[in-house]
């Protein structure tokens, strides 16, 4: 038996009658939504850890733990929010672990949050990462504004419940024109269900051209009504701050997408004691409530995800065996370029490390598998996170079915001391195979000239 808290992970010892904790990490790991989600698979258990990642307990004896995480750490000004999203459910089957990531928001301090509740100022409790500290929505003006020095596409809220005796709509969220305040047209997604749970207050994409700064900052005014007499106070206020969509044919939700507004399903197996993940969907909005997978809505002898939001959901085939392959994943990959963000990297060689030289990049590879004559692949690369440039296309049928080049101008925008690569693969039709990307490789070299940093 074993159970996990706020301080560790818990296993039953019937030698000693009595929980044991196996784990110590957890208690240098505080957020409130450690260990919510556990999943058991196999012999193993896996324990998310809020915004820090996922760990599994190999069932073993004695039990051992080790990081699995898929998840890259985001802006880390504080101990206690490292990372800008999570793993908010799991599910499994006979081959693979079946994971949600979605959004918390990203540090207070990167982005000079300010927020009013009427004309009340609560930046304070909104912003000291303290879940002791919170405001309450007032019932006068029945507004909320959230400020910023960059534009943002959506705001997080982490909400106490104190009570059920009643809650807010939200009625309109606007933004600053420059002389009024106009309501977001393409509309917006609550998550909150009015200030009652916490979640992520969302626009419709994209953030609106006219959004112009007031006093030095971007300010989102949130009008909400009253309905009974609620008690819930607000704890947190984080933003998801906009990134710039890259350039190419069918990317223009990656803005929205570096920013952590669309909810990501991973799909993983064990290797030995590490693991390997595959990001096989992305989704508009928010659906971290569950997932579940059934032969409701599948072919004869097929099977489907079904990925729950607070008020909807989404669903997919699997396919009749444990691979995905065996379907298309309708409405979700198919129809749009898939991206695959890689870290930044500084090596000059596939094991040499080379942070203080200056370097090329002269072409990237990318080799994959399932590829079809009319499927895109699409590069994008930047050095010293500087603004992306776009390599031109490729076809999946050219040459090699399953490899391409994309080669890379040696001019002054394709050097620097670290580069950072996308790649992405659009699948033409609906009827075929899945197509992947299995590796991609970059042609580095070292550039003429003073090799070194100062």
């Amino acid at each position: 038996m074993l159970f996990t808290k706020a301080d560790g992970i818990y296993i039953y010892d019937l030698d000693t009658n009595n929980f044991e904790n196996i784990w110590a990490g957890l208690s240098s790991n505080p957020h409130p939504d450690t260990g919510k989600g556990t999943h058991t698979w196999g012999n193993d258990v896996y324990v998310p850890l809020g915004a820090k990642g996922l760990v599994r307990v190999i069932g073993s004896d004695p039990p051992e733990i080790v990081a699995v995480s898929p998840l890259l750490p985001g802006v880390q000004d504080s101990f206690e929010t490292p990372g800008n999203s999570k793993i908010a459910a799991m599910a499994s089957d006979d081959a693979h672990l079946w994971a949600i990531v979605t959004a918390i928001g990203q540090e207070h301090t990167a982005t000079g949050i300010a927020v009013l509740t009427d004309v009340t100022i609560v930046t304070s409790q909104a912003t000291d990462s303290d879940p002791t500290t919170e405001f309450t929505p007032l019932t006068v003006l029945k507004t909320i504004k959230v400020s910023g020095t960059v534009r943002f596409g959506g705001i997080h809220f982490t909400i106490l419940d104190n009570s059920t005796t009643g809650d807010y709509t939200i009625s309109e969220v606007a933004y600053w024109t420059g002389s009024s305040y106009t309501a977001i047209s393409t509309g917006f997604q609550d998550g909150t269900l009015g200030f009652t749970v916490s979640g992520i207050v969302s626009f419709d994409e994209p953030v609106p051209d006219g959004w112009v700064l007031n006093g030095g900052v971007y300010t989102i005014q949130i009008t909400y009504t009253v309905n009974g007499t609620p008690d819930h106070s607000i704890q947190e206020v984080r933003v998801l701050t906009e990134g710039t969509p890259l350039e190419g044919k069918n990317v223009g939700a990656s803005g929205f997408d570096s920013a952590g507004l669309r909810t990501h399903i991973l799909k993983g197996y064990p290797v030995g004691r590490g693991f390997h993940w595959d990001d096989v969907a992305s989704l508009e909005g928010a659906f971290d409530r569950g997932l579940l997978i059934s032969r409701v809505l599948s072919p004869t002898g097929g099977r489907t995800l079904f990925v729950f939001g607070r008020d909807a959901y989404q669903h997919f085939p699997l396919g009749f065996g444990s691979s995905p392959d065996d379907q298309p994943y309708t409405n979700v990959t198919n129809g749009f370029a898939s991206l695959l963000r890689l870290p930044a990297d500084d090596r000059i060689t596939s094991t040499g490390r080379a942070p203080t030289t200056i370097k090329g990049l002269a072409y990237i590879d990318i080799h994959g598998r399932d590829w079809q004559r009319d499927d895109l692949i699409q590069a994008w690369f930047r050095f010293d996170g500087g603004s992306w440039q776009k390599l031109g296309d490729s076809r999946g049928g050219r040459e090699n079915h399953n490899h391409t080049r994309l080669e890379i101008p040696r001019d002054d925008s394709a050097r620097g001391y670290e580069y950072e690569v996308i790649v992405g693969i659009e699948d033409a039709a609906v009827d075929e195979r899945v197509p992947k990307i299995t590796s991609v490789v970059a042609g580095v070299y070292q550039l003429e000239g003073p090799p070194t940093k100062d």
